[in-house]
């Protein structure tokens, strides 16, 4: 066998062995991670409110003030109420179960009958100077919710919702995210009530999962 015909084969040897290891660094590059599951924890979060406030806004609406909440619920056209946001980060992979509230017992108050809590902000489209068209606005566009003699909450859960989802730490790595939201008043428009609680727990379990091998 001449060189030439030497050289060609260990050529076409070492083109088969490159294809090879790319084919093998494509597959490990595209095959998901696989978890397996660690023993099981269950966690508790205590949350506290303080007793609600009642300050009256500059355009005459009623707002409410508990220290322990962070922000208010915005919901278009629909009371504003307090609630606390707590956020918890595992390890990317975590699985989040059972998340649940149980929530001290309930209050009563009762607030000043000549005006109601502040609604959230109605959206009202934004059209040109010149545009032929004419945005109305209705005069009670939260009749919805503050003509129902009913207490309000927010959540179907009731005092409480969450979302699990993925997201990047501070740091920049990749976690598993559980946002929880506590709304501690539930609001009755008609009879100017509301009945609020001080605290509760929160309980959930997760399974810190690993990656297997």
């Amino acid at each position: 066998m001449n060189t030439k015909i030497k050289h060609l084969l260990k050529a076409v040897v070492l083109r088969q062995i490159l294809s090879i290891i790319v084919v093998m660094f494509l597959f490990v590059s595209i095959t998901p991670a696989v978890f397996a599951a660690n023993e099981e924890n269950t966690v508790t979060i205590d949350v506290s409110f303080s007793d609600p406030t009642v300050n009256v806004t500059y355009d005459g609406y009623l707002e409410l003030l508990m220290d322990g909440t962070s922000g208010y619920v915005q919901n278009e056209g629909e009371p504003e109420l307090p609630i606390s946001t707590i956020v918890r980060e595992f390890p990317y992979g975590t699985e989040i179960n059972d998340v649940g509230f149980t929530p001290s017992s309930t209050k009563t108050m009762t607030l000043p009958e000549d005006t109601v809590v502040s609604p959230g902000p109605i959206a009202v489209p934004l059209l040109m100077p010149d545009s032929p068209y004419k945005v109305e606005v209705s005069d009670d566009p939260t009749g919805k919710v503050y003509d129902v003699d009913a207490l309000y909450y927010p959540y179907d859960e009731g005092w409480f919702e969450y979302t699990v989802g993925v997201g990047r730490s501070a740091t920049n790595e990749l976690v598993t995210r559980l946002v929880i939201h506590v709304c501690p008043v539930q609001y009755n428009p008609v009879s100017s009530q509301i009945q609020y609680i001080n605290g509760g727990t929160i309980h959930f379990s997760n399974s810190v999962m690993e990656l297997s091998t």
